[in-house]
């Protein structure tokens, strides 16, 4: 149950600790392909935002999402954070991404672009991610978030 106390400094510091070790063991998990570790991080409602597709709502639309990127050799090769902020019962990451498609008749190709990941707490005391955005392209917006 979110807690009705106001935030300290200090609170939000361990806040924006516990969300960077999530996102750290996320993206190892996305490394490693497991994607039930992935999913663990996922709250049920979430919405996942890919570039130029539809957008997957749920965790059982991201494991197909995900069953099939990785069926078809998709590989993240890096996630770079550009910036992070937390509140009380949410904490977003921005950043940009670089991941390699395979390709069946030929050579790998490189897609680059910025991602947004909102955790939001739960009921069960712990943070999941609700929403993921990507773009492709080199944008990344720069500068402090807006609440």
């Amino acid at each position: 149950m979110p807690d009705n106390r106001r935030a300290t400094p200090e609170s939000l510091r361990r806040l924006g600790d516990r969300v960077r070790t999530q996102i750290a063991d996320l993206v190892a998990a996305y490394r490693a392909a497991d994607l039930q570790a992935m999913l663990s991080y996922f709250a049920p409602d979430v919405v996942f935002m890919p570039a130029d597709r539809p957008a997957a709502r749920g965790v059982a639309a991201i494991r197909r999402y995900f069953e099939r990127n990785f069926a078809n050799g998709v590989e993240l090769i890096a996630l770079h954070s550009d910036g992070f902020v937390s509140a009380e019962e949410v904490a977003v990451q921005r950043g940009t991404y670089t991941q390699r498609i395979a390709h069946a008749d030929g050579e790998p190709t490189e897609e680059r672009g910025s991602y947004e990941l909102t955790w939001r707490l739960q009921d069960d005391g712990q943070y999941r991610v609700t929403s993921w955005i990507f773009t492709r392209g080199d944008y990344a917006p720069k500068g402090p978030h807006r609440f």
